[in-house]
């Protein structure tokens, strides 16, 4: 099948990017992927209808013929670790600049431009109330800074161009690495709990690809924001009990007193300063971890362009251990 249609993707060899640079392909779309290396991922080979072009957002001159060659162009680039604030403006908010602009003077009439923020530009839930699109922005985070930053750039900026914001909680899902150390840590019997009353909202990929893809050239869709989830919320204790199911094992609840993950953060930052690597638990991540709610709405998305997710968390969870067993990457 072919419709003809060019969609390009910012970060396509990452997590999303190449969850839904496959599911485009597989729908008949020429799809582009650009890259700093211009390479498929192992993965994600090339195909027909599907390829990879060197590029760089922080670089304007690089992304030239990416931007005149695709009418959708899908933006997932970005960081979501860095060594410090300085570093999540460049990629997240400067590079968005760079692609508008980009896209401003090259191709001024393209169909469509998706962009993804994330759920962290606006904060965390006050109490236990579950956050629309109209919520305003109140980031924790270097990275929620940046995103939100993103945000209101896209607003104030870019205007006459046929912009749509997705914004994602916790997403997991195949050729996820984080959550796979997760899953790795309940596969040892080990189920750890930051708090008694957490409660998060979360994304299966899946579900969040084919949020995209229904906002496709969708008129409902331009100039609008949506958030994508799976419906509902789970607390931790409740997402490592689901994953336990579908492991086959049992874990011991391990209760993690928030006075330890202060200890972890510290513990972090000085690894991080010793090793000059990136880590997962920044001190940064780990304050949102401590956060009780992270809690937002997808009533906007089913009503304005009538998408719901197909998939359960508890589906998404058996979907994504069978992924990983699958590809040997979970016993």
């Amino acid at each position: 099948m072919s419709l003809n249609i060019t969609v390009g993707i910012t970060g396509g060899t990452g997590f999303i990017g190449s969850n839904l640079a496959g599911f485009l392909a597989d729908k008949g779309y020429y799809v582009e992927c650009l890259t700093r290396s211009g390479k498929a991922p192992p993965d994600l080979k090339e195909q027909e209808n599907l390829f990879f072009s060197r590029g760089d957002i922080t670089d304007s001159d690089s992304i030239i013929d990416f931007v005149r060659r695709n009418q959708i162009i899908i933006h997932l680039a970005g960081k979501t670790r860095a060594a410090d604030e300085k570093e999540f403006i460049k990629f997240n908010v400067t590079g968005t600049i760079n692609l508008i602009e980009s896209i401003k003077t090259e191709n001024p009439e393209i169909r469509q431009i998706i962009i993804m923020s994330s759920q962290a530009a606006v904060g965390p839930s006050p109490n236990e109330i579950f956050l629309d699109e109209n919520s305003p922005l109140k980031p924790l985070s270097p990275y929620g800074r940046s995103k939100a930053m993103m945000e209101n750039y896209l607003k104030s900026k870019s205007e006459n161009l046929p912009i749509t914001i997705v914004r994602a909680p916790s997403v997991y899902g195949p050729r996820d690495k984080d959550f796979l150390k997760l899953f790795r840590i309940y596969n040892m019997g080990i189920k750890p709990v930051i708090g008694k009353t957490h409660r998060i909202s979360f994304v299966y990929v899946q579900n969040l690809i084919e949020g995209i893809f229904a906002m496709m050239s969708n008129k409902q869709s331009l100039n609008e924001t949506f958030f994508i989830t799976d419906g509902g919320a789970l607390t931790w204790k409740e997402f490592g009990e689901l994953s336990e199911k579908y492991l086959g094992k049992k874990a011991v609840t391990l209760n993690i007193p928030k006075f330890i993950v202060e200890i972890v953060g510290f513990i972090s930052k000085v690894v991080s300063i010793l090793t000059k690597k990136q880590i997962l638990l920044t001190k940064d991540k780990l304050k949102e971890i401590k956060t009780p709610f992270w809690l937002v709405s997808n009533k906007k998305i089913k009503k304005l362009i009538g998408y719901t997710p197909q998939f359960s968390t508890e589906e998404g969870i058996q979907y994504t251990i069978r992924w990983y067993r699958d590809n040997h990457l979970l016993k």
